[in-house]
């Protein structure tokens, strides 16, 4: 009787409250989770009673594993134990023959790491831009596109359990339950796909465990952040073990370094994330995996700033003679308030089914995927201070994926793997484009006229892929591998609205379109390795990449629907060294690599008038530039001590245009530096953990990085320069008890200004009509204090209910 008693005391031990959740079924009142959840439990049945005292044993073994885990990393950090998945399968970070950054989950947690963008403070060769956090776009070592519309590919791909997101910032816009974020550098497209000409950022969810365990968690800082949630986890019946958990951060200030006018709030976003998961092993070689991610963001208040003359006027990227825009131009332009507030409201989803069959030699991986996106956006097209061009943006979109995988290991050494992929990604946008009383005024009468543009398109992608690795002697080897694809884009595209209203923005007469684009593609990679020792491995890789091409994004001239451009196609070489310490406390990452790239996909600015005086707001895309990209890349982690990890990280890159001419000859950018390419980024870092006598932990982390002078448009003009800034993080880490932790962060801790876009748009010669500029700014200083209750266990929920097996 005490013992039930003290069971029911939910207050004393939330633990006990998170189990009791666990027993209940409150997962089944979605449907979408009880059709996985039938299917799991199903699978559970056919072998739960035969496998009811192997299970024990399991237990027990599996927990005396994990405790001796657990004992051996408390005697010190090991470095050559962190898992990759870039590969395709598990395999030691240290063994992997490409170019990767880690960020672990708890570094994620730590770092107060918000979404995606929080990424590029842990790895120097990522940079992240874009306007919103819905549409974020990604460069790794140079190589990327702010072009990643429903129409065309990104450059670096974003691929979360398996499951490419073709809608890459809106599934993302809260990071929760991450076992671990991978940016793996340089082409992956045999190993990834279509869409991974400059890398890949890879996320992996952290997996149900049979023990159960959680976290509660509730945080507050300064300008109102506050954030709470749970994660839970444990074995649910029989061979299933289940996941669970749920994220909520709003605030009342959003990321923008430069205060608004007034004091007035602003951008007050709100997020929210939820996931759920089940591991069951149905046969001792069998694993059936399911994942369910679910995001939504609101967020209200002004999405950029503008940047407008001294007198008022558009702020124009040209001036008549040097195609950018001049220095006392620059120098007279000040940030100001949007007239019209912005807003964005999003939600996607994820669900993610495998089945992995493992033999002797073989492992046999079945995948199937789908995302969903829905995007509502309404902002100030050109940001600036006049109540010029507003936009609004409707955007649903739904992507579908099967992935079959075969990989086996000979007794050689030899590893091989093939398989194939099919995607379909099927996507509408509504978008409307209505003039402001200041614009009005500059062109004619046009006060609360629009245009609309309706996109419908969709994708079917076939990819086969076939990759092996060979010893040619007990110290050297090679890697070979390729991937074919085929894409088919149908389309259907209508352009109507205001005649004038067209007229002014360089539009002819209202489009129909649709037709069909196909694309097909073969790349190759090939490897050679040499290991001198078995601490020290020197690779060098050759491959290709290719970026499909695509469909213009909303063209206004009938010539120019579908407007059709064609692919691009990189070539990469690199050199690499990976070094290891006999005693596990260092390693070294050395890459050295160089991409000729050619038929680069640009945005080129339409022209108005026949004398070239006026341009449009809107861009045609052409294979207009070719550059050369080099750089180096240095990695360091040392174990000073027993509780102290060191980190130094360095990228030197050199990217430039070697040509970049638009077909009419109007716009030229020769010998630019390529937008989002710092010359140089580093990175200082330190971890420190120790357990005290009492048994409880204090850990600490500290972050600087520091990134170099660079653009942020292919033009180099003085508005798109970002200048040298640097980002310092901190987290102090210690537990009143044995069960809960207080976290005291501070991200950006100097406040620093940095701006993650700024889009440019043209205007006639005389600034006269069109035109603005907008900026977007990064995550400004946010510090505050979380509190965590920990909670940990071993349960057994199998066919006896009342039975209940307790932890040591």
């Amino acid at each position: 009787m005490a013992e039930r008693n003290s069971y029911q005391c939910y207050i004393c031990r939330p633990d006990r409250l998170v189990n009791r959740f666990m027993r209940a079924h409150w997962l089944l009142k979605s449907p979408f989770l009880a059709f996985f959840m039938a299917f799991a439990l199903a699978l559970a049945g056919v072998t739960a009673h035969a496998q009811e005292q192997q299970e024990e044993v399991m237990d027990e073994v599996m927990d005396e594993a994990m405790d001796e885990t657990m004992d051996e990393a408390a005697q010190g950090p090991s470095l050559d134990e962190i898992i990759t998945y870039a590969g395709g399968s598990e395999e030691l970070s240290h063994s992997t023959l490409v170019s990767l950054d880690i960020i672990r989950g708890d570094v994620i947690e730590r770092g107060e790491m918000q979404d995606l963008g929080g990424l590029q403070n842990v790895s120097p060769s990522l940079t992240i831009g874009g306007d919103s956090p819905v549409r974020p776009y990604f460069f790794i070592r140079g190589v990327g596109s702010t072009r990643h519309d429903l129409g065309s590919d990104g450059g670096v791909a974003v691929f979360l359990d398996g499951v490419r997101l073709h809608r890459s910032g809106t599934l993302m816009t809260q990071l929760l339950d991450l076992e671990q974020a991978e940016v793996v550098k340089g082409p992956q497209s045999v190993m990834f796909g279509r869409g991974s000409t400059g890398g890949v950022i890879n996320l992996v969810s952290r997996s149900p465990t049979r023990g159960v365990e959680g976290t509660l968690v509730a945080g507050r800082g300064g300008d109102g952040y506050n954030k709470y949630g749970a994660v839970a986890s444990g074995r649910f019946t029989g061979p299933v073990n289940v996941r669970a958990g749920y994220l909520r951060r709003f605030e009342t200030r959003g990321p923008v370094g430069t205060p608004m006018p007034g004091g007035k709030k602003y951008d007050e976003p709100s997020a929210s994330t939820s996931v759920f998961g089940f591991d069951a092993r149905p046969t001792r070689r069998l694993l059936v995996e399911m994942r369910l991610r679910e995001a939504g963001l609101t967020q209200k208040g002004r999405i950029s700033d503008a940047a407008s003359t001294a007198s008022g006027k558009y702020y124009g990227i040209r001036d008549s003679e040097a195609g950018k825009i001049s220095d006392e131009l620059a120098k007279a332009s000040t940030l100001s308030l949007n007239n019209e507030m912005g807003s964005v409201d999003v939600a996607a989803r994820m669900a993610m089914l495998r089945f992995n069959y493992q033999g002797r030699r073989v492992l046999t991986s079945w995948t199937s995927g789908r995302t969903t996106d829905q995007v509502k956006e309404m902002f100030d097209f050109d940001g600036t201070s006049k109540d010029g061009l507003r936009q609004d943006v409707d955007e649903e979109s739904s992507a579908f994926s099967q992935e079959l995988r075969f990989t086996g290991t000979s007794e050689k050494g030899s590893t091989w793997g093939l398989g194939t992929r099919f995607t379909s990604d099927d996507a509408v946008r509504n978008e409307r484009l209505m003039a402001g009383a200041d614009f009005a005024d500059a062109a004619m009468d046009l006060d609360d006229k629009e245009i609309a543009t309706f996109l419908d398109l969709h994708t079917n992608t076939l990819e086969a892929f076939a990759h092996g690795t060979a010893p040619i002697s007990k110290r050297t080897g090679f890697s070979v591998g390729f991937r074919h694809s085929k894409d088919n884009r149908r389309y259907v595209y209508d352009l109507s609205g205001d005649e004038k209203m067209l007229e002014a923005l360089g539009g002819d007469d209202p489009i129909s379109s649709q037709g069909t684009l196909k694309t097909e593609v073969t790349n190759p990679t090939m490897t050679l390795f040499v290991k001198p020792s078995e601490r020290v491995k020197l690779y060098a890789t050759y491959g290709s990449a290719t970026k499909s091409g695509g469909l213009q994004y909303n063209p206004v001239k009938s010539e120019d629907a579908p407007g059709a451009f064609e692919r691009e196609e990189m070539i990469s070489r690199e050199m690499g060294l990976r070094w290891q310490t006999p005693n596990n406390r260092s390693n070294l990452s050395l890459s050295l690599y160089r991409y000729n790239y050619k038929d680069q996909q640009v945005a080129i600015p339409q022209t108005l008038t026949a004398d070239s005086t006026m341009l449009s707001p809107f861009a045609t895309i052409e294979n207009a530039a070719r550059s050369l990209v080099e750089g180096i890349e240095w990695k360091t982690m040392i174990a000073a001590t027993d509780a102290m990890t060191l980190h130094f990280d360095y990228a030197y890159l050199s990217a430039k245009y070697d040509s970049f001419a638009s077909e009419d000859g109007m716009i030229s950018y020769n010998q630019n530096r390529m937008p989002y390419s710092p010359k140089y980024t580093y990175r200082l870092g330190a971890d420190y953990r120790t357990t005290r006598e009492s048994g409880r932990e204090l850990t600490w982390r500290i972050s600087y990085m520091r990134r170099s002078l660079h653009y942020l448009h292919a033009s180099n003009s003085a508005i798109s320069e970002q200048k040298a800034y640097g980002l310092l993080d901190f987290s102090l880490t210690f537990q009143p008890t044995k069960r809960s932790a207080l976290r005291l962060f501070c991200s950006n801790c100097l406040d620093s200004e940095y701006r993650t876009a700024a889009t440019l748009f043209p205007t006639s010669a005389d600034g006269s009509i069109g035109g603005g500029a907008r900026s977007s700014f990064g995550s400004g200083q946010k510090a505050g204090v979380e509190y965590q209750y920990r909670f940990t266990g071993r349960y057994n929920y199998g066919r006896n209910q009342n039975t209940r097996k307790r932890s040591r």
